[in-house]
Formats: C-alpha cells, sequence, structure tokens
C-alpha cells in the first residue's frame, strides 16, 4: 500500500514538474513588461520624474531620472525575452531599494505596511530572478544552450 502512494507521489510530481518553468516564464515576462512599460512613461516624462525626484531629495535628480527611466525600459524588455535576465534584474532590484529608502519607508507606520509594498515585491522579485534565473523558457537558457553544446 505504502509503496503504490509513493509511486502515485512520484508519477504526479514528476508530471507536474515539467510545468515548473511556466510561473517562471509568466512571472519573468510580467514584471518585464510593467517595467518596460514605465521605463517608457519616465523616459517620455523627464521633467516631471525630474521635479518628483528633487522633491524626494534624490542628488543629480534629472541625471537620475534618465538613468532609472532607461534602466526600466532596457532591463525590462531585456527580462521580457529572458537576455542577460540576472544581470538586467540587478538594477532594477537597486532601483526598487532606492525606491523603498527615498519614497515610500518615510510614509511606512509598521512592519505590516512595508511587507504590503508594492516595492518590496518587486524587489524581492528580482532578487529571486538574480539566484534563480530566468528558467527554460528564455533566450538565456536557448544561447547558453546552443554555445555550450558547441564547444
Amino acid at each position: 500500500m505504502f509503496q503504490a502512494i509513493a509511486n502515485l507521489y512520484r508519477t504526479i510530481f514528476d508530471e507536474v514538474s515539467l510545468l515548473g518553468d511556466i510561473p517562471n516564464f509568466l512571472i519573468r515576462v510580467s514584471i518585464g513588461l510593467v517595467f518596460a512599460n514605465t521605463g517608457w512613461g519616465k523616459i517620455h516624462s523627464i521633467p516631471d520624474i525630474t521635479g518628483y525626484f528633487t522633491s524626494l531629495g534624490i542628488p543629480f535628480p534629472e541625471f537620475n531620472a534618465v538613468l532609472v527611466g532607461y534602466t526600466e525600459l532596457i532591463a525590462g524588455a531585456l527580462l521580457v525575452i529572458g537576455l542577460l535576465t540576472r544581470l538586467s534584474a540587478i538594477p532594477l532590484a537597486i532601483t526598487m531599494a532606492v525606491a523603498i529608502i527615498t519614497a515610500y519607508l518615510p510614509e511606512v507606520k509598521d512592519i505590516f505596511g512595508f511587507f504590503r509594498l508594492l516595492e518590496w515585491a518587486y524587489f524581492l522579485i528580482f532578487i529571486w530572478l538574480i539566484i534563480i534565473g530566468p528558467g527554460k523558457l528564455s533566450s538565456d537558457h536557448f544561447l547558453t544552450k546552443k554555445f555550450l553544446s558547441n564547444s
């Protein structure tokens, strides 16, 4: 009886594990689209973003508005196609850390408020992508497989 249950469990687990790259793909593409879109918006409204960064006391607000806008646009687009995923997630994680510290942390009243921050969730996703990588449904995986198998 125990062996039958173990075999059933193993069969189900093996079948479900074949789907394991789909959530990684969906999360990577979704967050990439969000950030490519916000980056696009930022680079088309640099004066507004510069003003906002100035109000937050961010040094060199115009430079940082351009930097953040293009970082979000380019790194977000790279996440969508799964190219240079780990490298692209690093500046986005830093951007979220700075956003939390400068724009949101002063408004947080308690630990629960902190964990409700959308930027915190984004930060965690970027850290996860840095550690786990893009998954098999990505340009990174395809290129790595292609070039490593030819060497």
